[in-house]
């Protein structure tokens, strides 16, 4: 009886790590038709593809840039096939970034190929991963000059910088004491002025 019970732990074992591995391996990402770098207007976007009836039914846009170890969520996309195809604009940033669509439905998680993108695409200041728990990076041009408000209007720091890392610093310090809730970051560089929301989780 001994031996029976060992053999069949081995065998409910291998049930389980042939079920992890077809879901780990399920051909989710044959439902992507494409992923490509797109100019429109000037302006790079990465657009996407699935083929009709797809299961997916989320897309994650992640980016990694070369100061990062790893990819990190830079928005979500709800599916909807009325859309043909996907599209999402790409703000300038002062490194080179990879990006990579992250495909999820209810049979698994599969990744697309990996899309590089060179710096000097635009200028525009992009702030990830957001919502964020209180860490944030910044990519695009140079930050002279940040305010960080919250959801009232209420100036919480301001000041002049010489580089975005040190705005993603100070910024994140600052976040991680806040609690929950909508802030406003508003920059300013060379070439525009922006305010960008914050959602801090």
């Amino acid at each position: 009886m001994k031996y029976i019970g060992h053999w069949l732990l081995v065998l409910c074992a291998a049930m389980v790590v042939n079920h992890l591995s077809y879901a780990q391996v399920h051909p989710l990402s044959s439902e992507l038709l494409h992923f490509q770098k797109e100019v429109k207007n000037q302006q790079m976007h990465l657009t996407w593809d699935v083929v009709a009836n797809s299961s997916i039914h989320q897309f994650v846009v992640e980016i990694k840039s070369e100061l990062d170890h790893e990819f990190v969520a830079l928005t979500t996309l709800g599916a909807n096939h009325s859309w043909n195809p996907y599209s999402f604009k790409v703000d300038e940033l002062d490194t080179d970034c990879d990006y990579r669509l992250k495909l999820i439905s209810e049979e698994g998680v599969a990744y697309s190929e990996v899309l590089t993108v060179h710096r000097g695409v635009a200028n525009e200041v992009v702030v990830y991963p957001n919502p964020t728990n209180g860490s944030i990076r910044i990519a695009g041009d140079l930050i002279q000059h940040y305010q960080l408000l919250d959801v009232r209007g209420k100036t919480i720091l301001s000041g002049n910088s010489h580089s975005n890392m040190e705005v993603e610093m100070i910024v994140s310090a600052e976040l991680k004491r806040a609690q929950t809730g909508i802030y406003f970051l508003k920059v300013q560089t060379a070439h525009e002025q922006k305010t960008i929301q914050i959602r801090r989780n």
